[in-house]
């Protein structure tokens, strides 16, 4: 991610953290990083997508320069198991605990879909192995 975009979202009150960043001291760990793009906003809408912000990320996949990056929105109780997922990172990475309705507030069904998380991961309890969860929730289509 280029400098300036950190600094720009840091001076807007993102708190920004690389999870597992490349240096000698972790080798060994190089391949259990993650690419994970979840995005949460108060605990009460998510989106995973690929994220793009670079400018080839600005197309419909219309040609060799201009991508296309296809979001799912969520709101519901599935939001929470989102949030669950990224924590699971955020707190090897910082030592830090988001709990409490501040961070997980309670969430009332939305919609008629079905909504599903499975992920895995390679330490920890969920080790090599998926953990899903059932909701129903309202997923939203966007491309970005």
């Amino acid at each position: 991610m280029d400098s300036s975009l950190k600094s720009k979202m840091k001076e807007a009150g993102c708190c920004l953290r690389q999870f597992r960043p490349l240096r000698v001291s972790n080798i060994g760990r190089m391949n259990l990083r993650t690419h994970r793009k979840i995005v949460v906003i108060d605990g009460r809408v998510a989106y995973v997508a690929g994220h793009g912000i670079a400018d080839e990320w600005t197309g419909n996949g219309q040609d060799r320069d201009h991508w296309r990056d296809t979001a799912i929105r969520a709101e519901g109780p599935v939001v929470t198991t989102l949030q669950g997922v990224f924590c699971e990172n955020w707190i090897e990475e910082t030592g830090e605990v988001p709990a409490g309705e501040k961070y997980f507030p309670k969430l009332e069904k939305s919609g008629q879909v079905d909504a599903h998380v499975a992920y895995a991961s390679p330490v920890g309890p969920f080790r090599q192995c998926s953990f899903s969860t059932t909701w129903r929730s309202m997923p939203r289509a966007a491309s970005c």
